[in-house]
């Protein structure tokens, strides 16, 4: 593996560690701290989304040293899982009006990841 890609690695993982970090702290603060006022709680209960923000650009940079083929290899995986994950919440939403509970908004963001895995796993295979 080459030392770029390694290095690219060590920012993401620290920023991984901090948003667990930051997500555990917040749930087991507001636990604890169920009387707040809900803007707090609000303004708290958001505090992991601040290392999860800074990812964003690490992420768009290790995209940019991909080459032609591997970028597209994981635009289309991309657009395969965003179908994927548009139809199953679509269909689930139909669902709901017949009387299936509603569920979190955090089973999209899994469906989308799982999708994503899928397809980019499928990508390899036909391209090995």
């Amino acid at each position: 593996m080459a030392a770029s890609v390694e290095t690219s690695r060590v920012p993401m993982m620290a920023l991984m560690a901090a948003y667990a970090a930051v997500l555990f702290g917040t749930i087991s603060f507001l636990r604890h701290h169920a009387s707040l006022p809900i803007m707090e709680k609000s303004i708290i209960a958001l505090l992991p989304m601040i290392p999860a923000l800074l990812t964003i650009p690490l992420i768009l940079r290790r995209f940019r040293t991909l080459d032609e083929m591997q970028a597209r290899h994981r635009l289309e995986a991309g657009a395969v899982a965003s179908m994927i994950c548009g139809f199953l919440a679509l269909t689930y939403g139909f669902l709901e009006r017949t009387g299936f509970p509603r569920q979190s908004m955090f089973i999209v963001w899994g469906v989308l990841g799982f999708s994503w895995i899928i397809a980019n796993g499928i990508q390899r295979w036909r391209f090995r």
